[in-house]
């Protein structure tokens, strides 16, 4: 874990500092056109305006589907869908410059809120609230390790387009939702050592890793005066050791182990673009096994 996690590391710096070295292609429009209207994502894809529109709350093709990710949210690296570009810094500036294209951005960050069960709460400051199907998506969540590289991938791309806060609000959202809510807690380590890596300016970012480790020792404290606040006294201990020699008593059994949600198979190191019908839908990647994304 401490090799993969230095890697996530390095990359991270990398794309805070602005991809040192990146040589800029003004031959690739792919993404320019793409959220203006001109050109279908890749494969089994759409117009922009039509996913927008008609995708929405379609939780099984947004969840399935993995080919489309890289064109919503387009960043400056090479992903597994070879029919996507990397981002380019002219077609930043050129989105970032046309109101309709500007929006579509915003647009696309709203359509993946609600898969993940939430929306704004105030679209101009960026702050969320859960909707109304968020128990379910939750648990989509916590389930599909694959979306928290799609989640890396989407705060990159908010970074790009300096949709600052945006990035911010969204991980006070979620770290309330881990460390004080308890809820989304097999995002824990993604949201620790990923996520709030998205973040560029060194004094949010900080903010946010003292509010991470603030609520996590919290919550650490809190799960302490459960455990004492449930302990067995001896004299109970005692009584179960004595009914469990009695021969009235059926031997107990011992529930299998279970394996935490976010210890799952690499399913990212298969490039594929689409599921197969077949496979299991736990059958998924944590982010921790490669740099980016689905990416």
């Amino acid at each position: 874990m401490g090799t993969t996690i230095s890697s996530g590391s390095d990359d991270l710096a990398n794309y805070r500092a602005g991809y040192p070295g990146l040589i800029d292609d003004p031959n690739s429009n792919d993404n320019y056109l793409f959220y203006s209207g001109q050109m279908e994502s890749q494969p089994y894809g759409e117009l922009i305006d039509k996913i927008h529109s008609d995708w929405r709350g379609k939780n099984d093709l947004l969840e399935a589907h993995h080919g489309y990710i890289q064109w919503l949210f387009p960043i400056r690296e090479p992903g597994l869908n070879s029919q996507a570009t990397p981002l380019q810094k002219h077609e930043i500036k050129k989105i970032k410059e046309n109101p309709e294209c500007f929006e579509r951005i915003k647009k696309s960050y709203e359509l993946m809120l609600d898969f993940y069960g939430c929306k704004f709460n105030n679209k101009e400051t960026g702050e969320l609230e859960r909707n109304q199907t968020w128990k379910e998506r939750y648990r989509n969540l916590n389930n599909h390790s694959h979306n928290y590289l799609r989640i890396t991938r989407i705060l990159k791309c908010l970074g790009e387009f300096e949709l600052e806060n945006y990035q911010k609000n969204f991980l006070n959202h979620f770290i309330d939702e881990i460390w004080v809510k308890n809820e989304l807690t097999n995002c824990e380590n993604s949201c620790r050592y990923f996520w709030i890596g998205t973040i560029k300016n060194d004094t949010v970012r900080k903010e946010l890793e003292e509010k991470i480790t603030k609520n996590s020792i919290t919550a650490q404290d809190q799960d302490l005066k459960a455990d004492d606040n449930n302990s067995t006294p001896t004299s109970t201990i005692q009584r179960d050791i004595l009914m469990m020699d009695s021969p009235t008593m059926d031997s107990p059994t011992m529930d299998s182990p279970t394996i935490p949600n976010n210890i799952l198979a690499p399913e990212e190191n298969k490039n594929i673009l689409m599921d197969s019908p077949t496979k299991p839908n736990n059958i998924l990647a944590p982010e921790e096994n490669k740099k980016e994304e689905e990416l």
